[in-house]
C-alpha cells in the first residue's frame, strides 16, 4: 500500500504544479488584458487631450482674427474721425485767415474762380 500512496502523491503532486500552472497562465492573461484596456485608455486619453487642445488653439485663434479685426476697424474708424475734424479745423483756419485778409483790404480769389 505504501508504493501505491507514493504514486498517489506523485500525481496529487503534479496535480497541484498542473493547477498552479494555469492558474499562473490565466493570472497572466488576465494581467495582459488589464494592460491592453489600460493602454487603449491611454490612447483614448491622449486623443481627447489632443482634439480638446486643438479645439482651444482654434478658439485663440478665431478670438485672435476677430481682435485684429476689431483693432484694424477701430484705427479706421479713428482715421475717419481724425481727417474730418482736420478739415473742419483747416476750414474754420481758411474762414478766420481770409476775414483777417478782407479786414486788411486783400480780397482773396479762390483758384477754381471762374470769369
Amino acid at each position: 500500500g505504501c508504493v501505491w500512496l507514493g504514486v498517489v502523491g506523485r500525481n496529487d503532486t503534479r496535480d497541484m504544479d498542473l493547477r498552479k500552472r494555469l492558474d499562473q497562465a490565466q493570472r497572466e492573461r488576465e494581467l495582459k488584458e488589464v494592460v491592453k484596456i489600460q493602454h487603449q485608455q491611454r490612447i483614448t486619453v491622449d486623443w481627447h487631450a489632443k482634439c480638446e487642445l486643438a479645439e482651444h488653439t482654434h478658439i485663440r485663434r478665431r478670438r485672435e482674427t476677430i481682435m485684429k479685426q476689431e483693432v484694424e476697424q477701430a484705427s479706421n474708424e479713428l482715421r475717419i474721425a481724425r481727417r474730418a475734424k482736420l478739415k473742419d479745423l483747416l476750414t474754420k483756419e481758411m474762414i478766420e485767415y481770409k476775414e483777417e485778409l478782407k479786414t486788411m483790404g486783400i480780397v482773396v480769389i479762390p483758384n477754381d474762380y471762374q470769369h
